[in-house]
């Protein structure tokens, strides 16, 4: 799961990519939510060329009926898993035919602990402690996504909005994300232009494992605020606490 990513710097995805890029209107987003626009690279069918612009994070499928179902669908599409990809009319589409990459600098999971615990920005004890994940390799990377389209029936407008895809967790990541140890699929710069390729076979890329999990030894995490659940912003949110909880397992084991 990745209900909430990092993307407070993504001029430098632009700068090597080989897109047709709009003027740039992105303020630093430190924490993407469902619900907001956030950078996409995707291939315009109407120019075939690359762009770089702001799709609403959260799929909204082009069936939607109404505003109040397309809220809804924010949160309920958010992330696409790599095994049903092929198989679910959902996403089978959508994978084919409609595949963004998705600038990010980080992304957050939570720890289930087995006990409700006080934690620095937190409102009451809970038992959901968030952390911060990020590559050691390079401050900025892309997710594979795909993504959709849909007419507002009230207003007329296109909204393009994504999914981010997800994969089992490595190591690393299951550890702290220990209730349901999945992750966002990181792709190789390599694999970029290839992922967005319209003539490329999406079977091939599990044949080629793009959706391996990210190396455990090229990745790090820290406890960061629990005010990222309650809708907080800014840098801070990125940054370790001062004082993190010594975590354990249901079984008692620390690590």
């Amino acid at each position: 799961m990745c209900i909430f990513y990092d993307a407070h710097d993504t001029q430098e995805i632009i700068d090597e990519l080989d897109i047709d890029t709009p003027k740039r209107t992105t303020k630093d987003l430190f924490v993407v939510r469902p619900g907001m626009p956030a950078p996409v690279v995707w291939r315009d069918p109407g120019t075939d060329k690359h762009r770089f612009e702001l799709f609403t994070f959260g799929m909204v499928p082009s069936w939607t009926k109404s505003e109040d179902d397309a809220k809804k669908n924010y949160y309920k599409y958010f992330n696409a898993r790599d095994d049903k990809l092929i198989e679910s009319r959902m996403w089978k589409p959508r994978f084919q035919n409609n595949r963004c990459l998705i600038p990010a600098n980080g992304f957050f999971e939570p720890h289930k602990f087995h006990k409700k615990i006080d934690q620095p920005g937190g409102r009451s004890p809970s038992d959901s402690v968030p952390f911060y994940f990020k590559l050691k390799s390079t401050d900025h990377f892309c997710f594979a996504g795909i993504y959709d389209s849909w007419t507002n029936p009230q207003t007329s407008e296109i909204v393009r909005s994504y999914s981010i895809i997800t994969t089992k967790a490595n190591d690393q990541v299951r550890k702290i994300h220990n209730k349901s140890p999945r992750q966002p699929v990181i792709l190789h710069p390599n694999d970029y232009t290839w992922w967005l390729d319209e003539s490329a076979n999406p079977n091939d890329y599990f044949g080629e494992n793009i959706f391996t999990p990210w190396p455990d030894d090229d990745m790090e995490h820290w406890q960061v605020s629990k005010s990222l659940d309650y809708g907080a912003e800014g840098e801070e949110l990125i940054e370790p606490v001062e004082r993190p909880v010594k975590l354990e397992s249901k079984q008692g084991d620390l690590f």
